[in-house]
């Protein structure tokens, strides 16, 4: 929402808000469970992006799940100088205005379709699980990315999404996690 029009002045006025009547004390806000953007670029990583689009220091750009020409301010000229990348690539399950400007554009499957995990809140894991069977001929963001690895380093043969996240759970939380997790639909360091 603070990407809108005033939105950030309406998040500023919102928290004082919350402040002045006595919200932020007592426990009705917790900041303990704060939202985990460890891993979310800023606006000064996309402006940093621009300013190496604009030398031309960008070969191959990957944009994914993102529309980025729709959602940045236009001042900072991403739209004006994406077309310097020697290659755009979007992996997507829909078009938007970035992958309009893009030379190729891989077929995502949907949200629906994928395995994957993800932190919402510092400590706390979810299991992203497939609910229904690919409906078009696409492949998850994982599988994309593991094939294309897979064929920069020559490998013949290339684990499946799903094994790969399974075992890299194991590796890092143990051998018996993947089971767990799955059958709890999350995980709490430390539990």
């Amino acid at each position: 929402s603070t990407s809108h029009t005033a939105g950030l002045e309406t998040a500023v006025f919102a928290g004082l808000l919350q402040w002045v009547t006595g919200m932020t004390t007592g426990g009705t806000i917790d900041f303990s469970t704060a939202e985990n953007y460890e891993n979310v670029g800023s606006m000064l990583d996309m402006m940093n992006l621009v300013s190496r689009l604009k030398n031309s220091e960008v070969g191959v750009i990957f944009i994914s799940e993102t529309d980025p020409i729709t959602r940045m301010p236009g001042d900072i000229g991403l739209e004006q100088y994406l077309e310097k990348a020697n290659l755009r690539v979007a992996i997507s399950d829909f078009q938007n205005k970035t992958t309009e400007l893009c030379d190729v554009v891989l077929p995502e499957s949907h949200t629906l379709e994928t395995w994957g995990d993800a932190e919402p809140r510092k400590g706390l894991i979810n299991v992203i699980q497939p609910t229904i069977e690919p409906i078009h001929d696409t492949r998850s963001q994982g599988d994309i990315l593991l094939t294309l690895m897979a064929n920069y380093q020559g490998k013949q043969t290339v684990p499946a999404y799903q094994e790969w996240l399974f075992s890299n759970w194991n590796k890092k939380y143990g051998s018996a996690f993947a089971d767990e997790f799955l059958s709890k639909g999350y995980h709490v360091s430390g539990s």
